[in-house]
């Protein structure tokens, strides 16, 4: 119901700070909390119980990259020629396998790993120059030695961010992560997996109503105020402007467009005593002049 169940906060541990690699994981009746070293790079991680208290003491796992499934833990970790390896692992840090099942073998660093489990084996992914996923069954053994490469994009980029992996009950896995592959705007996209490893299609899930902002206004002739700004959506970045009444009423339902296209930003308006002139970045500066009544005097962006 929202009450916090402690009076103040606990303190787990001593001279950690949060980073991307910070996380709280629950499994056989209690957390993990695992943090940065404040004075160096490696990571701690001490044991909490649902009661809030922490169990035993301080310890540093083998890295940050720990999934749970709610009975059990698997850890992660980069060993040799960027081995990525895997192990179960007990709440105290015990692996299982100390060497590790490798669960692929690149020329980059994995980074931006990421665990799940859909309540029968663990899904594992992590991004180089690609995103792939391999699946880790109950014993700690890989059955997708290498992974399976997911189909980012159409063609393939290079970059992507923000990787994630979410197990679904039922079976399979759900992949999600963000790019910048249409123009400079990041969208979130997503590509589902099967119980088998086996990838789906791509779907982008940002997409919505546009996003407006950043408005410039200038005042006209008797009072009128002109508003600029920015209409954006996934591919396509409208320059708006909304001629005002002296009141802040639209004279007209919908704005009127001034310029559309792919990375658009930045707009800005001024008022010279005859006309107004919109200004906005694209790959350059541009501009158009517009007189009070909506109309343009450029055809075209200046």
């Amino acid at each position: 119901d929202g009450q916090f169940l402690d009076e103040g906060p606990v303190r787990v541990m001593d001279w950690t700070y949060p980073g991307n690699s910070s996380r709280v994981l629950a499994a056989a009746g209690e957390y993990l909390v695992i943090g940065q070293d404040f004075f160096g790079y490696d990571y701690l991680a001490r044991r909490v119980g649902f009661d809030g208290q922490p169990i035993g003491s301080v310890y540093k796992p083998i890295g940050p990259d720990i999934g749970s499934n709610g009975a059990q833990y698997l850890a992660t970790w980069t060993s040799g020629q960027y081995q990525l390896r895997c192990s179960l692992m007990t709440a105290g840090g015990v692996l299982a396998n100390p060497a590790g099942a490798q669960i692929a073998t690149s020329i980059y660093v994995p980074e931006e790993v990421a665990i799940s489990h859909d309540g029968t084996n663990w899904f594992v992914s992590w991004e180089t120059n690609q995103i792939r996923v391999a699946r880790v069954n109950g014993a700690g053994q890989v059955l997708d030695p290498g992974g399976v490469q997911i189909p980012v994009g159409t063609p393939p980029t290079q970059e992507n961010y923000g990787l994630m992996v979410v197990g679904n009950a039922e079976g399979g896995a759900l992949t999600t992560y963000f790019d910048y592959r249409v123009s400079s705007d990041a969208n979130v996209f997503c590509i589902p997996l099967s119980a088998a490893g086996v990838p789906g299609s791509e779907t982008i899930l940002s997409t919505g109503t546009p996003n407006q902002r950043t408005p410039s206004f200038a005042q006209g002739p008797a009072g009128q105020v002109a508003m600029a700004f920015i209409s954006e959506t996934t591919a396509v970045d409208r320059i708006l402007v909304y001629l005002l009444t002296p009141d802040g009423q639209p004279t007209a339902p919908e704005p009127i467009v001034v310029a559309q296209g792919p990375g658009l930003a930045k707009p800005g308006i001024a008022w010279n005593g005859s006309t107004y002139m919109i200004a906005w970045n694209d790959s350059t500066v541009r501009a158009r002049r517009m007189n009070p009544d909506g109309t343009f005097v450029d055809a075209a962006p200046i």
